[in-house]
């Protein structure tokens, strides 16, 4: 797992980071989570602005609770792995006994994957093997999969996502404001970003995803700057 909320007391933010191609040894077929919790109830951080393939909350070591998720672009398929991993593929993973999570303002997913779903929701093996966009509340009995907790999904709060199972953005039906700040901690532009367009996800233009500088560092052979 490329960064884990380990040993959190809560409040932090993760921002602007390109993490990819997470890989669990012991599994090389299962697809691991770049971002994920893995301790004892991580709250109140913010996930925002980050390129990262698989984002998630695991209940290993405990579960987590007001997590926000904010413009990152979750593709749910690692930059050089995608052929290997085919279990558990998912933009995001919440996994059981997780609370008042909040997802708003990301990508999510890509287009053209075979036998991608929205959401995984219920113990029904004909959907929990595929591909989705939400897989909500997996783990319910410990060391099994496909038995969810349905407090996952019910405490949810998903606004403003674009996720390519339904090729739009959705909106939760109770909030009328569709207009989402630009940062949830920044009051301007980083400095880092220099002419590139801020925030780099912004499901209200075109391209939806821009450019994240530390991802242009990466593929330009400059990781560190």
């Amino acid at each position: 797992k490329p960064f884990l909320f380990e040993a959190s007391g809560g409040g932090n933010v993760l921002a602007y980071n390109y993490i990819d191609d997470a890989q669990l040894g012991s599994a090389m077929t299962w697809q691991e989570t770049d971002v994920d919790t893995h301790c004892s109830f991580p709250h109140m951080e913010l996930i925002e602005g980050n390129w990262a393939p698989h984002l998630g909350a695991d209940i290993v070591h405990g579960n987590s609770g007001w997590l926000t998720f904010y413009r990152n672009y979750a593709s749910s398929q690692h930059r050089t792995l995608a052929a290997v991993q085919v279990d558990s593929v998912e933009a995001v993973g919440l996994e059981a006994f997780v609370i008042n999570m909040n997802v708003l303002g990301n990508v999510l997913g890509t287009a053209g994957l075979a036998g991608l779903i929205y959401e995984s929701t219920i113990p029904d093996w004909t959907l929990c093997g595929k591909p989705s966009i939400f897989r909500l509340g997996d783990g319910a009995v410990p060391g099994t999969s496909c038995t969810f907790d349905s407090g996952v999904k019910a405490t949810i709060l998903r606004h403003g996502n674009f996720d390519y199972f339904n090729k739009s953005v959705l909106w939760d039906p109770t909030i009328s404001n569709h207009t989402l700040p630009l940062s949830l901690y920044l009051t301007q532009k980083p400095a880092f970003f220099g002419t590139q367009a801020w925030p780099f996800v912004d499901t209200g233009a075109t391209p939806m995803v821009g450019v994240l500088p530390a991802k242009q560092r990466y593929d330009s052979g400059k990781p560190n700057g």
